[in-house]
């Protein structure tokens, strides 16, 4: 007789476990910049007792590196550690969200992008973005199905909005309650009942070079227009 057991979905948490490893990251970088500063200063000092010094500077700065060299170590040991723990519990639930697809995650990792995005890009980080159209807190993918579902009053008259560095698609309604008394307005939602046109909000690394986001942004809009529900007049 065989036996069947039922399998868990897993959530995948790599994105979750990037960005622990790239808080470790950071904590390395300080900390070599700390030595860097500590050993300048240690020179400035040893080189005004000359040479009777010179066996002590020695003795220093080995002792120097190879504690800052254990620390910075021991933080980046820690980090992975950390983030293979968190992800691993994490992935047991069924509702994990990848951290993008969050509210404030989007506002943090847009920023991140902004200010590293090209290393990320370049070492093909989960916390890369791509550039996508958004709907609420998903990825719209630019297909005409899903397109039709996610903008089932779609116009022929299209307005595409496109943050600036560091920012994401939900800039456009930041402090939107406070002048409208209403969380969910917009630029694109007033300018939709004034002119009855389609607003179609974008998010994309904002730390990649002007060319290639180019690239994208061209390779996107080409394909919006081919899929876009209804003939684009505008």
């Amino acid at each position: 007789m065989r036996h069947c057991c039922k399998t868990e979905a897993v959530a995948d948490t790599t994105d979750l476990r990037a960005a622990v490893a790239l808080g470790g990251r950071g904590v390395v970088a300080t900390t070599s910049m700390i030595r860097d500063v500590h050993l300048a200063i240690a020179r400035r000092a040893f080189g005004l007792t000359g040479a009777p010094a010179r066996p002590a500077q020695l003795l220093h700065d080995g002792i120097s590196k190879v504690v800052y060299g254990a620390v910075g170590g021991g933080a980046r040991v820690a980090a992975t550690a950390t983030g293979v723990a968190v992800a691993a519990r994490a992935a047991a639930d069924p509702a994990y969200r990848p951290l993008s697809q969050r509210p404030r995650g989007n506002v943090a990792i847009s920023a991140l992008n902004g200010a590293w995005g090209d290393l990320l890009a370049r070492t093909r980080s989960p916390l890369a973005l791509g550039m996508t159209i958004r709907d609420g807190q998903q990825d719209v993918p630019v297909e005409r199905v899903a397109l039709s579902r996610h903008f089932p009053d779609a116009t022929g008259d299209v307005a595409v909005f496109l943050h600036g560095l560091c920012e994401s698609d939900v800039s456009w309604r930041l402090a939107a309650e406070r002048h409208y008394q209403d969380r969910h307005s917009t630029h694109g939602s007033r300018l939709r009942a004034d002119t009855g046109l389609t607003p179609v909000y974008l998010r994309y690394n904002t730390g990649l070079h002007i060319s290639e986001n180019g690239e994208h942004l061209d390779r996107l809009l080409a394909d919006l227009v081919a899929q876009w529900p209804v003939p684009i007049t505008r």
